[in-house]
C-alpha cells in the first residue's frame, strides 16, 4: 500500500506542478495587492517584466526537472503503480486484451501486435522485424495471426508460413517460433505511459515506417510536452494578471478563475485523450485544444498588456 502511494505520488505529481506554481505565485503576490504596494510599483513606471522575469527564470527550471521526470522516473513509476494495483484487487495479467503490443530484444529485433487476446490465446496484426543502429529496417515479416501460450515466466509465440523479407530476398518458414518474457514486458508495453520521452518518439517512427497505429504514442509524447510548456506560462501569465488587481476582491476573483481554466484544460484533454485511444482520432488534432484557451488568456489579460510584456523583453535582451 506503501509503494502504491509513493508511485501514485510520482505519477501524477506533474499534473500538480502548474497548479502548485499558480499558488505559489498568488502567495508571492498576495502582500503586495494587500498593503496596494503595487500602486507604488506602478506610479514609479516600474515595467512588469522585473516581476515576470524571475518567474520565467524558476518555472523554466522546474520545466527541465519535469523533462527528466518524465524521460527516467514517470515511466517506471506508471508501470510499477498499475502492477500494485492488479496485485491489489487480485487481478491476473493474464486476462483481457492487450494493444499495441511491442517487444525489443537487446540484437535489434523488435516484435508488434495491434491487438492480442491474452484470454483466448490468440495475437493479430503482427510485424517481426529487425533494424541496425541508424534504425534502418533489416529484415521485416508480416504475421497476420499467430497462436501463442504461457510457459511459466515466458510467452511462446506460434505462426505459420510466414516470409521473412530481407535485402537479400525472402526466406520462407513454414512455422515462425519465438520466445519473449512474460509479466512484465507485456504488461509494460501495454500503455504508452510506460515509456520515456525517447522510446516515444522512437516508437512513433518505427510505426509510421511500417504502417502502425502510433497515434496513442503520438498523444502521450504531446500531453507531456503541453504539461511542460504550462509549467513554464501558467507563473508568467498569472503573474501580470495578479499583480494588476487593484483590490484583494479582484485579486482572489482571477485567481479562482485562472485556477478553473487550468481544471477545465486538464478535462478537456483527457476526454481527447478518450477520441484518440478508444476512436484513433488523430492526437494533432488536441492541438485545437490550445487555441481558445489562449484566446480566453488573451480577452482577460488584454492584448495591450502582453504587447508591452512582449516589446519590454525584447528590449531587456535586444532580440
Amino acid at each position: 500500500m506503501l509503494e502504491y502511494a509513493l508511485f501514485s505520488t510520482i505519477v501524477y505529481t506533474p499534473l500538480f506542478v502548474p497548479i502548485l506554481e499558480l499558488a505559489a505565485v498568488a502567495k508571492t503576490i498576495y502582500p503586495f495587492i494587500e498593503r496596494k504596494l503595487n500602486w507604488s510599483i506602478f506610479a514609479a513606471g516600474i515595467p512588469p517584466t522585473r516581476f515576470i522575469f524571475p518567474f520565467l527564470v524558476v518555472s523554466s527550471f522546474i520545466s527541465l526537472l519535469l523533462t527528466l521526470h518524465f524521460q527516467f522516473l514517470y515511466p517506471k513509476a506508471e508501470y510499477i503503480q498499475h502492477l500494485d494495483y492488479l496485485r491489489a484487487k487480485n487481478k491476473p495479467l493474464n486476462e483481457g486484451i492487450a494493444e499495441n503490443f511491442w517487444f525489443k530484444n537487446d540484437k535489434g529485433y523488435f516484435l508488434h501486435f495491434q491487438l492480442i487476446d491474452l484470454k483466448g490465446k490468440k495475437a493479430f496484426d503482427g510485424l517481426y522485424f529487425k533494424v541496425n543502429k541508424n534504425f534502418n529496417l533489416q529484415k521485416v515479416a508480416y504475421i497476420p495471426k499467430a497462436d501463442f501460450k504461457i510457459d511459466g515466466n515466458m510467452i511462446e509465440i506460434e505462426a505459420k508460413n510466414v516470409n521473412i523479407y530481407t535485402k537479400k530476398g525472402v526466406e520462407e518458414k513454414s512455422i515462425l517460433k519465438l520466445k519473449i518474457p512474460y509479466e512484465r514486458k507485456l504488461l509494460r508495453v501495454k500503455k504508452p505511459s510506460y515509456f520515456s520521452l525517447t522510446e516515444l518518439k522512437d516508437l512513433i517512427l518505427f510505426s509510421k515506417k511500417v504502417g502502425i497505429n502510433y497515434y496513442p504514442y503520438l498523444w502521450e509524447l504531446i500531453k507531456r510536452l503541453i504539461v511542460l510548456v504550462l509549467t513554464i506560462l501558467v507563473p508568467s501569465i498569472a503573474g501580470m494578471y495578479l499583480f494588476s488587481s487593484t483590490r484583494l476582491e479582484t485579486f482572489f476573483k482571477r485567481i479562482t478563475l485562472l485556477l478553473v481554466s487550468l481544471i477545465g484544460f486538464y478535462v478537456a484533454l483527457l476526454l481527447f485523450q478518450t477520441l484518440v485511444f478508444k476512436n484513433s482520432t488523430n492526437p494533432l488534432y488536441g492541438l485545437i485544444l490550445i487555441i481558445p484557451f489562449a484566446a480566453w488568456l488573451l480577452a482577460i489579460i488584454g492584448k495591450e498588456k502582453i504587447n508591452q510584456v512582449l516589446i519590454e523583453f525584447r528590449d531587456r535582451f535586444r532580440l
